[in-house]
């Protein structure tokens, strides 16, 4: 049996090696290994986990601190600024400015849509029925009035 003196050294000596000669060279590579082959099937499924698991409750205890403790708060103060203060400079112009700016740009697009989108189904069908089913009214109804009121007066 050695001296437990010198196995001391020995173990020291070696651990001294060890941490100074081939933990830099081993570490960097195992760092890397873990890196590339443990990341990508961990990460997503981390990933999943504190979306799935995690954020909804700690969303929803966020909203509920919000809605019973800061809102009833400042939802009065806010308010209480906003209608005397601000709704009167603000409503006007927006007013105008819905009715000027906004209004005239979606009537655009509905005329633009509706021409586009709903004319090129309805026009030939609109122009099919005037001719097969208005045309011979208003014709008929043309040729009965010439033959009553028309014709006994020239014949």
């Amino acid at each position: 049996m050695i001296n437990p003196l010198i196995d001391s050294l020995i173990d020291s000596l070696i651990d001294t090696l060890i941490d100074s000669l081939i933990d830099p060279l081993i570490d960097p590579l195992i760092d890397s290994l873990v890196d590339s082959l443990t990341d990508p099937l961990i990460d997503p499924l981390s990933d999943c986990l504190i979306h799935s698991l995690i954020d909804p409750p700690i969303d929803s205890l966020i909203d509920t601190l919000i809605d019973t403790l800061i809102d009833p708060l400042f939802d009065p103060l806010i308010d209480s600024l906003t209608v005397p203060l601000i709704d009167p400079l603000i409503d006007p112009l927006s007013d105008s400015l819905i009715d000027s700016l906004i209004d005239p740009l979606i009537d655009s697009l509905i005329d633009t849509l509706i021409d586009s989108l709903t004319d090129p189904l309805i026009d030939p069908l609109s122009d099919h029925l005037i001719d097969s089913l208005i045309d011979p009214i208003i014709y008929s109804l043309i040729d009965f009035l010439i033959d009553t009121l028309i014709d006994p007066l020239i014949d």
